[in-house]
């Protein structure tokens, strides 16, 4: 018997699930996503300074950080190194995106879930009876959502799809009324932040212990590391299992490690015989020591027992990553060669044909990869996506849940809603992941 939820509501783009069960029993599962989009083969051809235009209009929530990303990428491959306010506008690009994008996915996505764990009522999905449940915390969800739009408006030049990023550095400059308004607004989102994360916290202590259908194994996780630091901007590769560091490398190195063939099982990881691995809000709080506030790592103590084995739990590390991100924003802005001006390199002969670029999107992690010829044109290009990363995770996980939901109440309204909060914890961004043309339906 074949089962199909179509769509999969509440989550990036277009996907399926496809269940087959076959005596009682849940054979096998996997989110399926389709409408290929060809942003790998479209750019072939395209002069190199297009590249951070076209790519960002991949996707809606990530656009920054593919643009960033392949400015990266191709300076790189002119030798080019940005400048310091560039630099620091970037970051805030990154920053601006993360807040965006996490605010929406707890408030569209996430939280109407932990509503209806709560209330052990799934009639309490719809995001209209979430904005009669919870009135206040919808104006605070907005609030975050505004303060990541005018951040990414002031500099990346509108929302979405920046217009800014541009190879070898930023074409905005800020004034100081632009950085004393987005600094009042960062500081007054600091305490709206805070207020949502004390909210989360009651509902998940009234859940109390977290359903275990959706415990997870501990997968590879990987992430950037910069000392340490959160960081989405710069930093190595660091690949972890069980806290104990696999390997630590250059971004520019990630060919030896990542095996990059287009599957629909998720891209492979060669380093222990093909697990899952995972990137994204949790990887990145394994991996990362530091948040940069201790406000922030105060926070982390309030979760209740038995909430950071659940797949639930990265819900809440999205607020924490919005929180300390807002405070690296007010640093930011506070450093007062953002205001400076500088000129813009220039770019002519290729130093080196191939270049990488890596960076953190809010989903995980990001690589460009661009080999470009003595014209300036690019003549392949590889992009490689946090949800390609998380999708071996994603249907390991998948099936795992549908197996124990099913088992559990042999019900098949209740597994398909089990299935389809399991699939949102990953925050799977489709349009991301449906770049390249290919048969990418399993």
């Amino acid at each position: 018997m074949k089962r199909i939820i179509e769509p999969v509501t509440r989550v990036e783009g277009h996907g399926k699930i496809t269940v087959f069960i076959k005596d009682g029993e849940v054979s096998s599962a996997n989110f399926d996503m389709y409408l290929p989009r060809g942003f790998e083969k479209i750019l072939v051809g395209k002069l190199v300074e297009d590249v951070p235009r076209i790519t960002s209009r991949i996707c809606g929530l990530c656009s920054s950080a593919h643009a960033i990303a392949a400015c990266k990428a191709l300076e790189k491959i002119y030798d080019i190194t940005p400048s310091k306010p560039s630099i620091l506008m970037r970051k805030l690009l990154l920053i601006g995106e993360l807040i965006r994008s996490h605010a929406l996915h707890f408030f569209y996505f996430a939280f109407p879930d932990i509503i209806s764990i709560s209330e052990n009522n799934h009639e309490k999905y719809r995001i209209q009876q979430f904005s009669k449940i919870e009135p206040e915390l919808v104006d605070k969800l907005f609030r975050v959502i505004k303060i990541g739009n005018e951040l990414l408006n002031h500099i990346g030049g509108r929302v979405p799809h920046p217009v800014t990023s541009l190879i070898g550095g930023i074409s905005k400059k800020l004034t100081e009324k632009e950085v004393m308004g987005l600094q009042s607004n960062l500081r007054r989102g600091t305490t709206t932040v805070r207020g949502i994360i004390d909210k989360l916290v009651e509902y998940m202590n009234k859940i109390g212990k977290p359903p275990e259908l959706f415990n997870m194994k501990e997968p590879l996780f990987m992430a950037l590391n910069e000392g340490g630091n959160f960081n989405l901007y710069e930093g190595k590769l660091r690949i972890i299992k069980d806290k104990k560091v696999l390997t630590d490398f250059e971004p520019e190195q990630y060919s030896k490690f990542v095996n990059i063939e287009k599957k629909a099982q998720g891209i492979q990881i060669n380093l222990t015989g093909g697990e899952p691995l995972l990137t994204g809000p949790v990887a990145r709080n394994r991996i990362v020591e530091r948040y940069g506030v201790y406000e922030v790592h105060s926070l982390l103590d309030k979760v209740p027992t038995g909430w950071k084995e659940s797949l639930l739990y990265s819900n809440f590390l999205r607020l924490i990553e919005i929180l300390a991100s807002m405070y690296d924003a007010i640093l930011i802005l506070n450093d007062p060669e953002i205001t400076e001006a500088y000129e813009m390199p220039s770019f002519k002969e290729v130093v080196s044909p191939i270049g990488i670029g890596v960076v953190e999107a809010p989903r995980g992690t990001l690589i460009h990869q661009y080999h470009v010829s003595n014209k300036n044109t690019v003549e392949e290009a590889t992009i490689i996506t946090a949800t390609e990363f998380n999708l071996s995770a994603i249907n390991q996980k998948l099936l795992e849940t549908c197996r124990d939901s099913y088992q559990n109440k042999q019900d098949i309204e209740k597994l398909k809603e089990d299935a389809k909060i399991a699939i949102r914890t990953f925050d799977p961004c489709v349009s991301c992941a449906t770049h390249l043309i290919v048969d990418v339906i399993s």
